[in-house]
């Protein structure tokens, strides 16, 4: 309690001091920006009384000779801190604007007058709280009027008030029911004090509204929430995931305060092992990105908070496998392995994590990665039920049928396959449903091209049979027996039987020859598109001159067409009209052909005179070739005019050129002619 009062004393003491012929007198508290009016008191009184026309203005001074006046009133500045000099006597202290506030305040003599001390009511106003520090005892006022001395052999009465009942502001109770005092302010504002020996140290302190009046209480001790309550529940977090700039809101499921901040919490984690936390997790994303095997623990499930089915969080992981184990409980993630003790996940996925009270689910998926696709590292497991579809739009008119066969109309919209052109149909799938799809005449249809797609037969189905498009119900399969076609028809393997005509079965379409089977378009063709527009007959890709072959061929549904060019292989030695050349090792040119052909041709051209040349060839290597490397026998040459074309190729030891072959063009024998340039005509 003395400590308490101590305190009160110290915020309500002004600054008093005395020397030569003034006193001093220190603005406490400061009041900033207000104004302040001194005014003498000639009739000293306890209430504090406004400056008016019957108070003069006092003379205060900057100086204790008090010969530097003051002007009065004064406006105070930021700091609000004031004081003066100002001979013996009772002042009126008046303050306005920013503060507004009268108080009485005796300096020097009592009374007003000199040669006395003043009384103690005079230096406190009684009906003002002040309390000071007496040595070892505490003496001041409080409301009422009544003057506490403390520390003393027989201290001052102190009426007590059985109870405690509101009373007027300032007043001091003490409740010997309680052993309380209490301090009030007239309002609900009360201070409540007790003795030291009514507190037990980590006992919870509270406040006791009763009849109007707050007394402060021990309240025992503490409980959490664990074990046999013995006192007052605290509710308490402990919350990892906070950032700045988040907001706490309280759960009353788990009892407990949460991260409630829009948007969902991140908890980056960088090590190698991690324990879930109900509340700290809950709805939180906890993100690896540790390079090493993860080992996360999940609590045990409970039907009470916080592991209950309200307990929700998602784990990623970037660069490393996470193997998730429960405690006591089960986990499953949808898969054939149902219920196990932990289940993991490969780097680049994530999963929900929650609880129904006893065990733990997670459900997995892949991750894009910036720009690029779908992460797939664990793959795509279709059973013997799943498909994948992709959505085209629907032919508006004729449009799609669930389960039907589905044909493109020209126009990059989907159609049900006609029955009348089955031998020649180009079918893309099965229409069948998805996100957004649906067959019809408007929207997207889903095309079943890959998996187990279920499809209506004409006929009756058995499964390990062979299925082609029906030519006579548009849209369905016909079962076409145990031996795979050979027609050049597309075809799909029957995976389930159905039960009849007009009803559905299942077909596979998951292996390589399954997927080439359904991609087949009809029987080998007579007619060969050019750039997609001009459609010319097969014959008309027949053809072997000396710059080019064209060949088509047909075989079962594919029909082929090859053309051969033939590219020059040009060497040059000399200037025209320049120095004429001389025959030897040196005089050579090289060339490396980078595409395998075979030599059908040569032409020679010179400026003048005569010139044999021969050809040498090695295959790619470290060394150019030599005379050693020659594919001629004579050489061939000009013995007239200045050109030469010629197919007759008997002089060559061979025609043929592999890719990346090092050939060269050398002078054996010449006159005259300065300049030489041959070429090598040869067809791929």
């Amino acid at each position: 309690m003395k400590r308490l009062l101590l305190l009160i004393g110290f915020l309500l003491s002004p600054g008093l001091a005395a020397a030569q012929n003034g006193f001093f007198y220190s603005l406490d508290p400061p009041a900033p920006n207000a104004k302040i009016t001194v005014c003498v008191l000639p009739t000293p009184g306890p209430s504090p009384t406004p400056c008016t026309a019957t108070l003069s203005a006092a003379a205060i001074f900057s100086d204790a000779a008090l010969t530097v006046p003051l002007a009065n009133p004064n406006q105070l500045g930021p700091s609000g801190a004031f004081g003066f000099w100002v001979s013996a006597g009772q002042y009126v202290i008046q303050l306005s604007g920013t503060v507004t506030k009268n108080f009485v305040v005796t300096l020097g003599g009592g009374s007003g007058g000199a040669g006395t001390l003043p009384r103690l009511d005079q230096v406190l106003n009684q009906n003002t709280n002040k309390l000071f520090n007496q040595g070892g005892s505490t003496i001041g006022f409080t409301g009422g009027p009544g003057l506490n001395l403390s520390g003393e052999t027989t201290p001052l009465f102190i009426p007590s008030i059985s109870g405690c009942p509101s009373f007027a502001s300032g007043g001091l109770c003490f409740d010997p029911v309680t052993n309380n005092y209490t301090l009030s302010n007239g309002s609900i504002d009360v201070i409540g004090a007790f003795s030291t020996t009514t507190v037990t140290n980590n006992h919870v302190a509270g406040f006791l509204n009763t009849g109007g009046t707050w007394t402060l209480q021990d309240l025992g001790a503490v409980s959490n929430g664990g074990g046999t309550p013995s006192g007052p529940t605290i509710i308490s977090t402990n919350i990892t995931n906070i950032q700045e700039g988040d907001s706490i809101c309280y759960d009353s499921a788990s009892m407990t305060f949460v991260n409630c901040t829009e948007g969902v919490p991140v908890n980056v984690q960088t090590g190698t092992t991690y324990a879930v936390d109900c509340n700290a997790d809950r709805g939180s994303y906890i993100l690896f990105t540790s390079t090493s095997p993860i080992a996360v623990t999940l609590p045990q499930a409970s039907a009470t908070p916080p592991c209950d089915a309200n307990m929700f969080t998602y784990i990623r992981t970037i660069n490393a496998t996470v193997t998730i184990t429960p405690t006591t409980s089960t986990i499953t993630d949808g898969g054939p392995a149902g219920a196990t003790s932990a289940i993991s996940i490969s780097a680049g996925y994530g999963t929900n994590i929650f609880s129904d009270n006893t065990n733990y689910f997670a459900k997995l998926g892949p991750f894009r990665i910036g720009a690029n696709p779908f992460a797939a590292t664990e793959g795509y497991d279709i059973t013997t039920v799943g498909k994948l579809d992709w959505a085209e739009p629907n032919n508006g008119t004729t449009g799609t049928t669930l389960n039907k066969m589905a044909c493109n109309d020209g126009t990059g919209k989907a159609i049900i396959c006609s029955h009348t052109t089955s031998t020649t149909n180009d079918p893309e799938g099965v229409a069948t449903t998805g996100i957004v799809e649906a067959p019809g005449t408007t929207g997207n249809t889903g095309i079943c091209a890959f998996g187990f797609c279920t499809v209506f037969f004409d006929n009756s189905a058995t499964a390990g049979h062979y299925a082609q498009l029906s030519s006579t119900v548009d849209g369905d399969l016909s079962d076409v027996g145990s031996t795979q076609p050979t027609n050049g028809q597309a075809f799909w393997h029957v995976w389930t039987s159905n039960s009849g005509a007009n009803t559905t079965g299942v077909v596979r379409i998951t292996t390589m020859t399954e997927l080439t089977a359904a991609a087949q378009n009809g029987g080998g063709k007579t007619t060969v598109q050019v750039n997609g527009v001009q459609t010319q007959p097969v014959a008309n890709f027949s053809d072997n001159s000396e710059t080019s072959t064209w060949s088509s061929s047909n075989s079962g549904n594919v029909t082929t067409v090859s053309y051969h060019p033939a590219h020059g292989l040009s060497f040059t030695i000399g200037q025209p009209g320049g120095t004429a050349l001389t025959a030897g090792s040196n005089t050579t040119d090289y060339i490396t052909v980078p595409f395998k052909c075979t030599i059908n041709a040569y032409d020679l051209s010179i400026d003048a005179g005569t010139i044999t040349v021969k050809f040498w060839k090695v295959a790619t290597g470290t060394a150019i070739p030599t005379s050693g490397n020659s594919i001629n026998t004579s050489g061939v040459s000009i013995s007239s005019g200045t050109h030469i074309h010629s197919t007759t190729l008997s002089d060559f030891t061979t025609t043929s050129v592999a890719a990346f072959d090092i050939m060269a063009l050398n002078v054996t024998t010449v006159s005259t002619a300065a300049y030489i340039n041959g070429v090598l005509s040869c067809k791929e």
